[in-house]
């Protein structure tokens, strides 16, 4: 009850001393901030949460301000880079927005070079090593293919007796292939631990059997999932029902929504699964309550992300103003940032990385996303 109560003290001292800045905007000034998110298609689950968590920011920050106000307008990408690409223009030219907020791979990757054209910032909340590479515009606040990758490959060369190969099978985007490349390359560097095979899946994939037949007959020491949403989980379950009884790790897409989790149900037992480590910190607790409280539901992990991007950008805002240059520059020099959930490093590329940690399955096949711990 207390870290509850302190944890919501928190927030409230943040907003209070957000709005108190000294350079401040013109009083009354409304910025608005363009939101492309996946609401339709793949992606649905967890851009739902993205939504309300941007929703549930703004309706705070805009309670204990008196000037400046925050707007986010939010438009549906569809989980598919040419539609995203639409909605961006739209908020764009017609809505006027210069800051905008968005993510998944395939979508932040077409709209990176676009906010450089445009000269407008974007927050590409996506895991691809390559968002933020030579982008002057785009920043970037989520968990990073490479380091997904490191943290699993750790794991599993820790493994007593030793797991000395792996079979892979990942989604056929962006990530998966980014994901992918991550592995190999780190596998590369050890001695005597080989992946001995790979196969990629469409994201639609309901049928997995020929998938899991191949990589049963390589007899791997465990198997390396990478994806997200119910063909993650149904891949679980196909491998499981095929025989299939070694050790999976999963990557963090396995609990950005519950399809997946769900989708696999029971077979998950003896699998591992990558989730942000902060799920257990108290910021991150009071914010899922909070969003309970205004949702009736429980948020992806993932929101908590969106939720902390809103604040950040109130925060250079009231710094520095909505000119977009002028808030990339804050952003890559401020170096650490308090937000509600917590504290934040910030790299001179514009990346702030959400660590991440492997967590078990427990015997019953039973998943909590937020109740994850090593």
């Amino acid at each position: 009850m207390k870290s509850k109560l302190l944890a919501a003290i928190v927030v409230l001292l943040f907003v209070a001393c957000l709005f108190q800045a000294c350079n401040r905007p013109s009083q009354n000034q409304e910025f608005r901030i363009g939101a492309v998110l996946p609401l339709t298609g793949p992606g649905a689950p967890f851009g739902e949460s993205s939504k309300n968590a941007l929703i549930l920011a703004q309706e705070e920050l805009s309670a204990h301000s008196t000037n400046s106000p925050v707007r986010v307008l939010i438009e549906d990408g569809m989980t598919d880079a040419r539609s995203s690409v639409s909605a961006f223009n739209h908020l764009l030219d017609v809505e006027r927005c210069r800051v905008f907020i968005t993510s998944v791979s395939s979508v932040s990757l077409a709209l990176a070079p676009l906010a450089d054209q445009k000269s407008v910032l974007l927050f590409a909340n996506a895991s691809h090593p390559d968002i933020t590479k030579d982008h002057k515009f785009v920043l970037r606040y989520s968990n990073i293919a490479s380091q997904e990758a490191g943290t699993m490959i750790d794991f599993i060369k820790g493994q007593q007796p030793p797991w000395s190969n792996i079979y892979l099978i990942a989604l056929n985007d962006d990530y998966g292939r980014a994901y992918a490349q991550q592995i190999a390359v780190l596998v590369g560097q050890q001695a005597e631990f080989v992946v001995k095979g790979e196969e990629f899946y469409d994201r639609n994939t309901t049928d997995f059997r020929t998938i899991a037949s191949k990589a049963i007959a390589a007899n791997p020491d465990a198997i390396v999932l990478v994806g997200f949403g119910r063909s993650m989980g149904l891949c679980i379950r196909q491998l499981r029902e095929l025989g299939y009884q070694r050790p999976f790790v999963a990557s963090l897409g396995f609990v950005l929504n519950n399809d997946a989790v769900v989708a696999a149900g029971d077979a998950a037992k003896g699998g591992f699964f990558l989730n942000f480590a902060f799920v257990t910190q108290p910021g991150a607790k009071e914010f899922r309550r909070r969003y309970q409280d205004r949702f009736g539901s429980d948020p992806s992990p993932n929101a908590v992300i969106d939720y902390g991007t809103l604040y950040l950008l109130a925060k250079g805002i009231n710094a520095v103003g909505n000119d977009p240059e002028k808030l990339a520059n804050y952003f890559r020099t401020l170096g650490k940032a308090q937000l509600p959930t917590g504290e934040v490093s910030i790299s001179a590329s514009g990346d702030i990385t959400a660590p991440v940690i492997v967590t078990p399955i427990s015997p019953f096949g039973t998943v909590n996303l937020w109740d994850a711990a090593p």
